[in-house]
């Protein structure tokens, strides 16, 4: 951006200080002082009115075509309706960039972005979007989605139980349930819509509320811990829970693999460069598992020595006492 403020703008780099701009501004978070103070900007580096040639002892100034820029109530006004507009999808973003992301959230997210341009006030901008969103939904694939929110233990006693509130029944999504247990495991289902019918009651063991609230939010150990008891149904669902939303896990791969295929040693074959990643990450994870149970190990001896000594203080404190009403 210092390459472009202290000389005329062309056409061409209008276009990139205003994408510099909003590179820092969205950056930043819209925190930046000049942002809903332009006028402190302004009087620091306002231009000469002079039409002498600059000279390099001259103080710096902004070109005029920049500081009509910062000066345009209109533009940032457009900028704080842009910060509105991605916020949603910043929020979004954040929770599908996680590892532990599952299919669930992406339907989540696109029910939430759908929502928000339901009710934003802009209605052409609005119904553009909305036509947008239904194309891209006709195109991924749904039943794959839905059964992720399906075979979900919260969701299935919120909101599938009462028919009022949701127009998905079992009995429709239980042909796709066989579909994909066909198509994962090359094999027809024998007994997979009579365990379906046994997670849909949800009061059987374990698909009963106590077995599930005991793994917490961790659906995918859950479903494959219910894999021995039903395994047609639990195949379907540990894979469905099992798939990766993001490229979080394949990227940290790619960057432990840069480590080790260097320039110096270039000529190693693709298996061993793989075999020799994963056996880095297998000693990292080792490695990280130690340091977690010695921190806890740490902590609960610490908590320990401070409960001791508040009990020894107590005690000490109780002697006093009874010494002063002793002496009275």
């Amino acid at each position: 951006m210092e390459s472009f403020i202290t000389r005329s703008l062309s056409s061409a780099d209008k276009i990139k200080f205003h994408m510099h701009l909003l590179q820092v501004t969205i950056s930043c978070g819209f925190s930046l002082f000049w942002i809903n103070n332009p006028e402190s900007l302004a009087t620091k580096f306002e231009p000469s009115t002079s039409t002498n040639k600059r000279r390099p002892t001259d103080p710096l100034t902004i070109p005029c075509e920049i500081y009509n820029i910062i000066m345009n109530g209109h533009f940032w006004e457009s900028l704080i309706k842009l910060e509105q507009l991605l916020l949603p999808y910043c929020a979004i973003l954040n929770i599908l960039q996680t590892d532990k992301a599952r299919l669930f959230e992406v339907l989540h997210g696109f029910a939430y972005i759908y929502q928000f341009w339901q009710k934003y006030p802009d209605n052409n901008m609005a119904n553009g979007i909305l036509i947008r969103l239904q194309k891209r939904w006709e195109l991924w694939e749904q039943p794959l989605l839905i059964l992720s929110w399906l075979l979900h233990p919260a969701y299935r006693s919120n909101y599938f139980t009462l028919p009022s509130r949701s127009q998905i029944s079992y009995l429709h999504i239980g042909k796709w349930l066989v579909y994909y247990y066909k198509a994962w495991t090359g094999k027809d289902p024998i007994s997979i819509l009579k365990e379906f019918d046994d997670f849909s009651q949800g009061t059987k063991y374990p698909f009963d509320d106590a077995s599930i609230s005991q793994f917490k939010n961790d659906i995918h150990r859950y479903w494959c811990w219910v894999r021995s008891a039903y395994p047609e149904i639990g195949t379907v669902a540990a894979r469905i829970f099992g798939i990766c939303v993001n490229a979080a896990s394949v990227e940290r791969l790619w960057s432990s693999m840069g480590f080790l295929h260097t320039k110096a040693s270039n000529r190693l074959k693709f298996s061993r460069v793989l075999n020799m990643a994963k056996l880095r990450a297998d000693i990292t994870y080792k490695r990280r598992k130690q340091e977690s149970v010695l921190l806890k190990s740490t902590t609960a001896n610490i908590n320990l020595e401070q409960h001791i000594n508040l009990d020894n203080l107590d005690e000490q404190n109780k002697e006093n006492d009874s010494n002063i009403n002793n002496r009275d």
